[in-house]
């Protein structure tokens, strides 16, 4: 009846309305909350942080043209402003997505593959604002081999705000832009594609979401790599000597190193990627199956 209803539409659980009264309701999968997609960032983000930091330090390295650490310490420096920013940033992107996503649905359908693309973007956007100062911290640290602090005082009383944590800002927004598409956007409506056409991969939740995952971080990574490379490059130099901005240096590392200066850091970037892919994607679907099954039996008793 009507309280049903509500407490369907409530939970984020609602039914087809084309069916007959002999028909049986198909149940849709459950919406997650903010709170719950919050939680769903933070956690995800943390985990795959403190796994794939050797994999982001490698990038830089291969990217500033630089020596990799000899260290484990080495390895890990700079992971601190990372797990303390890319949990939060996974939270706002997952949050921000699911907010965009019900402004559109009403919290009443599912979303269409058009508009998970679209609310995805738009999350990742917004999240620049944060990444951008934490990804110039972090190639700060690591090349001036000091800590977080440090590293921002340095920061701050040579270059200020936007000239020195802001560099590189219009590259990080479109990366993100693209990267948070992939895993919020593409990596799911790969996913159902899978299961759609390949009825065998939908036995295994992990496989076709793996695969998803691996299709849409494949893609991402090929279409954002060069932009992530002239931000590298362009926030490793603070003063301007070599690199004036990311549009500039595009064009300059093509003519310098051609196609493949725009790729340096291309294998362990991407092997993050899509690693991030997985653990991320994974997590969210898995808390939907979860909050889904909950709320059916619930409603059932």
């Amino acid at each position: 009846g009507a309280d049903t209803s509500s407490c369907l539409l409530s939970t984020g659980i609602y039914f087809t309305s084309n069916m007959t009264s002999h028909q049986t309701p198909h149940r849709q999968r459950a919406s997650l909350s903010e709170v719950e997609n919050l939680l769903l960032g933070i956690g995800a983000g943390t985990l795959e942080c403190t796994l794939q930091m050797p994999l982001l330090t490698w990038k830089f390295a291969k990217q500033e043209g630089r020596p990799v650490p000899r260290t484990i310490r080495g390895w890990y420096r700079g992971l601190f402003a990372q797990v303390s920013s890319v949990a939060p940033i996974t939270a706002i992107q997952v949050t921000t997505n699911g907010i965009l996503e019900g402004l559109i649905t009403g919290g009443r359908r599912e979303s269409t593959s058009a508009e998970k693309i679209m609310t995805s973007c738009g999350a990742g956007i917004i999240s620049a604002i944060i990444y951008s100062p934490v990804d110039l911290i972090t190639i700060q640290q690591q090349n001036l081999s000091k800590g977080p602090l440090y590293a921002l005082k340095y920061i701050y009383t040579n270059y200020g705000l936007t000239k020195g944590f802001y560099r590189g800002f219009t590259a990080c927004g479109l990366r993100e832009g693209i990267y948070t598409c992939g895993y919020l956007g593409m990596a799911p409506v790969f996913t159902d594609l899978y299961k759609k056409n390949y009825p065998a991969l939908s036995k295994s939740d992990f496989l076709v979401s793996l695969i998803g995952a691996l299709t849409a971080g494949l893609i991402a990574a090929a279409i954002t790599h060069p932009v992530d490379t002239c931000k590298t490059c362009v926030q490793s130099d603070l003063s301007r000597a070599k690199y004036k901005n990311a549009f500039y240096t595009f064009f300059q590392l093509l003519k310098e190193s051609g196609v493949r200066g725009l790729y340096k850091g291309a294998v362990p970037r991407s092997t993050r990627l899509i690693g991030s892919y997985i653990i991320v994607s994974y997590c969210r679907e898995k808390a939907i199956v979860w909050k889904t099954a909950r709320v059916t039996n619930k409603v059932d008793e």
